[in-house]
């Protein structure tokens, strides 16, 4: 008999189709069918119910899972090992079961195994193993396990609950949570708000560092870690609350705006959000002075309100009143300040005037700036210039507790002897305080009049030359001159005129001759403080009768006696004419006093001559 040869090829686990095949013949049907009884068939598929080849079963801690292997169409039945990562398990929960397959002369082996699953089984591979003598290499069928369960309790390092820290410290507070399936999310929460959402996986478990600088907001915050997977109906939770000091953030003393001498007031310090609260210590005006019912308030920024209040009367000073707290953290040694500035109301002082001296003479038409200053007002006076009473602009400003108010005029004759009064006040005036001063404005006399009485001057007569200086500051000095030549007069009024001037008369008496005919006469009028002159000149029309002159004349030459010769002149004045005659006669000498008197004669003759010749010419003009 030819050895034969069978070639299984399997279609699907329900379809077998056997095929004979042999070397040289075929055998019948009914010797394939023998063979197709003895013959050994390997499973055709070996499955866990439910999953796939290598799939992953989510499980809960502590649940029970019936994990079913089933071995399809073997024959005879084949053999399950069960295995836990590799490692082979004999389970008293094992239970086996043998059922008819739906191809005929095969069997299905369902094998079955309950564990229940605990966190450590996470990651944990179940395999069932098929055996048989038709295959070569076992058929396996596998599954992971993943062990859903809640993560660890939040355990939080960088900071022991109670421990003090300080502002401006630097912290890394790290949330741990172990475990947990799937990972746990690690939130950080401050005061109820998240505030860090950056975990990652850390040594099987979930980490998150939050760093923070601390600051006063921090002190008594609560920062809390929250842990949560979808096991956690309720986040697990893990809290610290900071203590965290630092010094008062701000420093403010207040009071009244305005105080009075013997005035109570009460100055308040507050200084704000300090951990541990401030101690408060007070000076005033360069002195300690001790506070009275200092009290403490919550901050709602987590720190503490300190309140510290004193008392005091204003004294009599000269100046504003200095209130300084100082608050100080003892625990951290940090200290704030705060100064506060009270104005003390005081009367100005008097003002003094700068620029114009009493009693001293301005120059009319000339500028003149005259200041008026006051110290020590507070708050810094208020200044006003008069002119007689009258209110008049100024230019007015202040430095520190000094004001100033300056004025400029143009001196003018009408200033002399106004009154210019200033005045300073505050609020702390009951009544103004003032200075004045009474202007003196030199200025010349306008005008100069000169009189001559009587109207008619006649040689041999007396005349009064009059001179009149108008009004002048100080009073016009008069001076006479005749021809050039000062002559001596007389002052014979000075009287008081407009704008606070004098006026003078000055009177210059004459025996007038033939010689003042013609003659000027000048009247000057001076300012001394000025020297400012004022000069009006008249000339005289003197009436005067004929008069003969003999003048003699002598000359003489070398080695002999000179003869004498001389002029006869007549003059005369008359209405304003004059004439003149001029006989010039040679030179005698008289023999005789009979010859003088012939001469005298002649000349009496030739005056007569003259005056009728004089009425004659008069009469014709």
């Amino acid at each position: 008999m030819r050895i034969l040869r069978l070639v299984f090829t399997v279609f699907t686990s329900r379809h077998l189709m056997a095929h004979l095949k042999c070397d040289q013949m075929l055998l019948s049907i009914h010797l394939c069918e023998i063979y197709a009884i003895l013959r050994e068939v390997a499973p055709s598929s070996v499955t866990l119910k439910g999953r796939g080849r290598e799939d992953t079963l989510e499980v809960t801690e502590g649940e029970e899972v019936t994990l079913e292997c089933l071995v399809a169409a073997a024959k005879p039945v084949a053999t399950v090992i069960w295995y836990r990562n590799d490692r082979r398990i004999a389970l008293e929960t094992r239970k086996d079961l043998t059922e008819e397959s739906n191809l005929p002369r095969r069997h299905n082996l369902l094998s079955k195994i309950t564990v229940r699953m605990e966190a450590e089984d996470h990651g944990t591979v179940f395999s069932c193993q098929a055996e048989h003598p038709a295959l070569d290499i076992p058929k396996v069928a596998s599954v992971r396990i993943s062990v859903l369960y809640p993560p660890g309790e939040p355990i939080i390092t960088g900071y022991n609950q109670g421990e003090t820290i300080r502002a401006g410290d630097e912290r890394t507070l790290s949330c741990t949570s172990r475990g947990g399936n799937p990972p746990a999310k690690v939130l950080w929460f401050r005061n109820n708000e998240n505030i860090d959402s950056t975990d990652r996986p850390f040594d099987g478990g979930s980490l998150n560092d939050h760093k923070l600088v601390a600051n006063s907001s921090d002190n008594g915050a609560v920062f809390t870690c929250r842990v949560m997977n979808k096991l956690t109906d309720v986040p697990l939770e893990a809290s610290v609350t900071l203590d965290v000091q630092f010094p008062p953030d701000h420093v403010q003393v207040t009071g009244p705006k305005i105080a009075r001498v013997g005035e109570n007031v009460t100055i308040t310090c507050l200084t704000e959000n300090s951990n541990p609260p401030a101690t408060i210590s007070w000076v005033v005006d360069g002195q300690p002075h001790r506070s009275y019912g200092d009290r403490r308030e919550k901050a709602s920024a987590g720190g503490w309100h300190t309140i510290s209040s004193i008392s005091v009367i204003v004294p009599h000073v000269d100046r504003d009143m200095m209130f300084t707290c100082h608050a100080t953290n003892q625990n951290i040694g940090d200290t704030k300040v705060d100064t506060y500035t009270l104005p003390v109301l005081r009367p100005p002082q008097p003002p003094v005037l700068h620029g114009y001296t009493e009693g001293t003479g301005l120059q009319e038409n000339k500028e003149q700036t005259i200041s008026c200053i006051s110290r020590g007002g507070n708050p810094p006076a208020q200044l006003q210039w008069y002119r007689n009473g009258q209110k008049i602009p100024s230019d007015s400003h202040f430095v520190g507790d000094v004001s100033t108010a300056e004025i400029t005029l143009l001196a003018q004759a009408h200033d002399n002897g106004a009154q210019y009064r200033c005045e300073a006040f505050n609020l702390a005036s009951a009544s103004p305080v003032s200075v004045s001063t009474t202007l003196i404005v030199h200025f010349p006399p306008q005008n100069l009049q000169v009189a001559v009485a009587p109207e008619k001057l006649s040689a041999g007569t007396p005349a009064v030359l009059t001179c009149r200086a108008g009004t002048s500051n100080p009073a016009a000095v008069i001076t006479w001159f005749r021809g050039g030549y000062k002559v001596p007069s007389k002052v014979i009024e000075t009287a008081v005129a407009a704008n606070g001037g004098t006026r003078v008369t000055n009177v210059l008496k004459l025996n007038l001759t033939a010689a003042d005919d013609g003659l000027h006469f000048t009247c000057r009028a001076t300012n001394l403080a000025l020297q400012v002159d004022l000069n009006e000149t008249v000339t005289l029309d003197v009436k005067f009768m004929a008069s003969v002159d003999y003048a003699q004349q002598s000359s003489s030459s070398s080695g002999r006696s000179s003869e004498s010769q001389g002029d006869l002149v007549a003059r005369a004045r008359m209405r304003g004419r004059g004439i003149v005659w001029r006989l010039q006669t040679a030179p005698y000498k008289p023999v005789s006093l009979l010859h003088f008197f012939i001469l005298l004669r002649l000349l009496t003759v030739n005056a007569l001559l003259s005056y009728c010749l004089c009425s004659h010419l008069e009469r014709t003009t």
